[in-house]
C-alpha cells in the first residue's frame, strides 16, 4: 500500500514571525508565498490598498489574538510596496488584484517598518517613530535630522519629511507598526501613556495630509490600555476609522491552499477514501469536495481546531499542529504521520497530545 508522502506534499512552514522577518532576503520569497488569502484577510488587504490608490490617508488599526497573522500581514503589506515581484504570489491566489498592482507599482512610497517589541516601553513613541522614518530616509540630503541634533518640534520634523517626499516624488508614508497594544500596556506610568496616546492621535490627524498611511496591530482594543479620558479615545477612533479584525478562521483554505498539496498524479486516490467513509458513516457532515480539499486531515478534526484557536494561539497553533503532526518533530516525540498507509487520516485523538504542555500550563 502507498504512503501518505506518496500521495501529498507537506510544504515547510515557519511558525512564529517578525516584522522584522522582512529584511531576510532569503525569507522574502517564502513569507509571501506562505501568505494565504483567506477570504478574511483578502477583504482587509483590499480594503488598505483602495485608501491607498485613492491617496485617502488614515490610520488603520489591525486588531487580532496572539497568532492570527498580524505580524505576516504587515510583512507582505511592506514586501509588495518594496519589491514587484512580491506581488506574484498575491497574484496567483487572486488574479483580481491585476489592476491594483498595476496601479500601485507605477508610483513610489516610502516604508517603515517598526517592531515595537524590540524597543524598551520606557522609549517614547513619538522618538521611536520620528527616528525609525529618519533612518527609512537616510539617503535624504540634507537629512531629517542627524544623531547629534535633538528631536525636533513635530511640526519641522513632518515639515522636512513633506518636503523631501514632494523632491524625491515619493507618493506617500507606509508606516507599519507591530505591536502597538502591547507597547502600551507595559508603559511604566499614566503620563507617558497618555504622551503616547497624544502622539498617536497626532500621527492620524497628520495622515490625510500627506498622504500617510498608518497600519498598527492590536491583540486588544485600544480602549482597554490604560488610564485615559473617553474623549481621547474617540478623538483617536475618528482619526483611525478602519478597523480591521483577524480572526484566524477559515481553517480549510488555510490547509488547502498552504499546509498539503495533494500531488497531482495521485489525486485520483482520495475520493475512493471519501466513499468508504460515507458508506460508514452515512451521515457525515462534508462532501466529496470537502474531504479532498482536507484530505488527509478528518473533518471533525478540522471542526474541534476550530472551536480551539483561542487556546491555541489561533491559527498559529493550528499550522503547527496540522504541520508537525504531518512532517514529524523528533524534539517533541511526534512521530512522522507521512509514512503511515495513505487511507490515515489525522484524527481528533491526536490534539491532546500535541497541546498537553499548553494544556497543563493553563489548568
Amino acid at each position: 500500500m502507498e504512503l501518505l508522502q506518496d500521495i501529498i506534499d507537506v510544504p515547510q512552514v515557519k511558525i512564529v514571525i517578525q516584522l522584522s522577518d522582512s529584511q531576510d532576503q532569503g525569507l522574502r520569497e517564502r513569507l509571501t508565498e506562505d501568505f494565504v488569502l483567506t477570504s478574511e484577510v483578502y477583504s482587509h488587504l483590499k480594503a488598505i490598498l483602495h485608501m491607498i490608490k485613492d491617496m485617502e490617508g488614515a490610520g488603520i488599526f489591525l486588531e487580532g489574538n496572539f497568532g492570527s497573522g498580524k505580524s505576516h500581514f504587515l510583512i507582505v503589506m511592506s514586501l509588495i510596496f518594496n519589491y514587484k515581484e512580491a506581488w506574484q504570489a498575491l497574484l496567483i491566489q487572486e488574479p483580481e488584484l491585476t489592476q491594483m498592482y498595476e496601479t500601485l507599482s507605477q508610483k513610489a512610497y516610502l516604508t517603515v517598518e517598526i517592531s515595537l517589541v524590540e524597543y524598551s516601553s520606557k522609549r517614547r513613541l513619538e522618538e521611536i517613530v520620528s527616528k525609525s522614518i529618519a533612518e527609512a530616509c537616510f539617503n535624504y540630503d540634507p537629512p531629517l535630522f542627524n544623531d547629534t541634533e535633538s528631536l525636533p518640534e513635530r511640526k519641522t520634523f513632518f515639515k522636512r519629511l513633506r518636503k523631501r517626499l514632494r523632491a524625491d516624488g515619493v507618493s506617500g508614508v507606509f508606516l507599519l507598526i507591530d505591536e502597538l497594544s502591547e507597547f502600551l500596556r507595559s508603559k511604566p506610568d499614566s503620563r507617558s501613556f497618555n504622551e503616547d496616546i497624544r502622539f498617536i492621535q497626532y500621527l492620524g490627524e497628520k495622515a490625510s495630509s500627506f498622504p500617510m498611511w498608518i497600519v498598527a496591530t492590536l491583540q486588544e482594543s485600544i480602549e482597554d490600555k490604560g488610564q485615559t479620558t473617553q474623549e481621547a479615545f474617540n478623538k483617536i477612533k475618528d482619526r483611525y476609522p478602519l478597523r480591521l479584525f483577524l480572526t484566524g478562521t477559515h481553517i480549510e483554505q488555510l490547509i488547502s491552499k498552504r499546509l498539503i498539496r495533494i500531488k497531482k498524479k495521485k489525486r485520483e486516490i482520495v475520493p475512493g477514501l471519501f466513499s468508504t467513509l460515507k458508506a460508514s458513516f452515512p451521515y457525515l457532515s462534508v462532501n466529496e469536495e470537502q474531504f479532498i480539499s482536507l484530505y488527509p486531515i478528518h473533518p471533525a478534526t478540522v471542526s474541534f481546531l476550530d472551536n480551539l484557536k483561542s487556546l491555541f494561539s489561533q491559527h498559529r497553533g493550528v499550522v503547527d499542529f496540522i504541520h508537525f503532526q504531518l512532517a514529524g518533530d523528533p524534539s517533541r516525540d511526534i512521530e512522522r504521520m507521512c509514512q503511515l498507509p495513505y487511507d490515515s487520516l489525522l484524527t481528533l485523538d491526536r490534539i491532546f497530545d500535541h497541546f498537553r504542555v499548553r494544556i497543563k500550563e493553563r489548568v
